[in-house]
């Protein structure tokens, strides 16, 4: 799984496991969000996306992370703190475990926003 950062129009490789080794290389990796990838679709709907990734040159950047090519099944869920995206949370598995973890990843997700949210008050009490 892969946790990117989004700044303005870029998602940012921040963290990244595969096969439960760290892919150091994966804050190399930068994605515009306006181009076609699996990220723009779920900015697009501003909803999660669930299902195969195609096969694009943004997604094949993607992928070389976790050393596979298109397609892949994967779940895709931004992460939002006071209605503003600021991360993108990225799962890669087979589309049965997937559905069957689903509620899972979803709470998952709802408590990195939290701990996001929590991240930035702390930041600004310390700043004044």
């Amino acid at each position: 799984c892969g946790l990117l950062v989004v700044k303005a129009t870029t998602a940012t490789g921040w963290l990244c496991k595969s096969n439960n080794v760290e892919q150091s290389r994966f804050t190399d990796l930068q994605i515009p969000l306006q181009e076609p990838s699996v990220f723009n679709l779920v900015i697009k709907s501003k909803s999660h996306f669930l299902g195969a990734v195609s096969d694009t040159p943004h997604n094949r950047k993607l992928l070389e992370n976790f050393s596979c090519t298109p397609p892949q099944t994967a779940l895709v869920i931004p992460l939002q703190v006071k209605g503003r995206l600021v991360s993108i949370l990225y799962i890669q598995d087979s589309l049965e475990l997937l559905e069957k973890q689903f509620t899972e990843l979803q709470n998952a997700a709802r408590k990195t926003e939290m701990a996001f949210a929590l991240l930035i008050l702390k930041n600004k009490i310390l700043s004044t």
